[in-house]
């Protein structure tokens, strides 16, 4: 196994392509191919799909308490992110505590009920309520965790595969169509394709007649909407369950399996993301005024220290993306298409960064059970 070829070069891609490296020490190649490349200043209209460098992000799992395969994942990739704020300063990872609201009706997260985070403790009633929350009907959690500034992060992947002399990323201005058309690209039919193509596996994958319920029925985006502003603060703030209907924008109401949750993150560029929503199947770019000004106000109560200082609220710029999603869950697999050897790693939704290096980990895990053993390229 001497070349791979990664499609996509979001979070997925890069951090798969370093992971490997790092198992994998034999490789000789890796070609990195996508339409969306960090630090490319050529824009494209699939702008809003390139999801990585738009995402929020922090690390805080989704994973419910039964899902201990997602919830490995995550807690992989939150050591490593707090090792990496410590001790690498240039990858964009800012250490910080987050206060975690949400309805006492709600089960406690896996990683506070465990204690799986750093440093977990309760939130008193007196915050509760400074923040606009009844005691009666909410908890709070504070626990240490962290912000992943997403482009200062990619490049830092890009920095760190590059240094290796091993791997080159190459621009495609079209999607691919096929598998076995990655050969045309490249010149040569590499040994192994990880497709990390996220939304875009429906591109590729239609060409399959063996996908089709997947490609039909599966891949399905998940848009979202954020606003920046000019703060900064020590600390996360997340309000899991919003305290009433008057806190969700009506253009979210009006789309089936939509919510709209409150947060903000201080990223290390001196900048705070605040958002946000989820809306299932939107595939459109279009911004809602409405969202981003619903997003505003529920902050400027969850977070009135942001207005103490007389300055008011700025949002310096608002924007869409979409999170690339999966009915099932993320899918990690070894499939062969006529001679072309592929392990997908997409559809992880919003838990891209989050869960990006327990991912990568399962990939190379793959490889060596499925791909190495059963066709014998040791």
């Amino acid at each position: 196994m001497n070349d791979i070829a990664v499609i996509g070069a979001g979070v997925s891609g890069l951090t798969t392509a370093l992971v490997l490296l790092e198992k994998f020490p034999k490789i000789q190649n890796i070609t990195i191919l996508a339409r969306e490349i960090i630090n490319d200043t050529a824009a494209t209209d699939l702008q809003h799909e390139f999801t990585s460098w738009a995402a929020g992000a922090n690390h805080m799992s989704f994973a419910s308490k039964e899902d201990i395969r997602q919830q490995q994942f995550d807690l992989i990739t939150y050591k490593r992110f707090m090792r990496l704020g410590r001790e690498v300063k240039q990858s964009g990872i800012r250490i910080m505590k987050n206060k975690l609201f949400f309805l006492k009706t709600s089960p406690t997260p896996w990683y506070l009920e465990t204690k799986a985070c750093e440093e977990v403790s309760e939130i008193s009633d007196s915050e509760l309520e400074y923040r606009g929350l009844d005691p009666l009907l909410y908890k709070g959690f504070e626990y240490l965790t962290c912000t992943i500034t997403p482009y200062i992060y990619l490049s830092y992947l890009r920095t760190e595969l590059e240094k290796t002399g091993k791997v080159k990323i190459i621009k495609s201005f079209k999607s691919f169509e096929s598998f076995k058309e990655i050969e045309t690209f490249l010149g040569s039919k590499p040994d192994l394709i990880i497709n990390c193509t996220g939304l875009g596996a429906r591109k590729i994958l239609s060409t399959y007649a063996c996908e089709d319920e997947e490609v039909a029925n599966k891949i399905l985006p998940y848009k979202g909407q954020i606003c920046v502003i000019n703060k900064d603060l020590p600390y996360q703030v997340t309000v899991e369950n919003l305290p009433s209907e008057k806190h969700v924008a009506n253009y979210v109401k009006t789309i089936k399996g939509a919510y709209q949750f409150s947060h903000i993150f201080p990223r290390s560029d001196g900048y705070c993301i605040v958002g946000g929503v989820s809306l299932p199947n939107v595939y459109d770019n279009f911004k809602s005024e409405e969202v981003s000004k619903s997003i505003i106000s529920n902050i400027k109560q969850f977070v009135p220290e942001l207005e103490e200082d007389g300055v008011p609220i700025q949002v310096t710029f608002d924007y869409v993306a979409l999170r690339p999603g999966r009915k099932g869950g993320v899918r990690l697999e070894y499939k062969q298409y006529g001679d072309c050897d592929v392990v997908h790693n997409y559809g992880i939704g919003g838990a891209g960064f989050q869960a990006s290096l327990g991912l990568a980990d399962e990939v190379a895990r793959i490889i060596k059970t499925d791909f190495l053993q059963k066709t014998s390229k040791l």
